[in-house]
């Protein structure tokens, strides 16, 4: 397979800090997370680097859906 031409891609800042959200037990609960990139444009795909012994990937496995906020 030969090289592919992507262009100039830079979706984030270098290394925001973010926070994910997910409904726990059906209580709203958030993380602060500082590994979060850019995965694909065309459709959105974005990289969130989380230890599933937190609290809150037990709400994402739980319910299969989550937020990501830059503040």
């Amino acid at each position: 397979m030969g090289k592919i031409k992507t262009g100039a891609y830079n979706p984030l800042p270098v290394a925001p800090i973010v926070l994910v959200g997910a409904n726990v037990n059906g209580t709203p609960n958030y993380m602060a997370v500082g590994f979060v990139n850019g995965v694909n444009i065309k459709p959105a795909i974005v990289c969130v680097s989380l230890n599933k012994k937190h609290h809150t990937p037990k709400g994402i496995i739980e319910n299969s859906t989550f937020s990501i906020n830059v503040p």
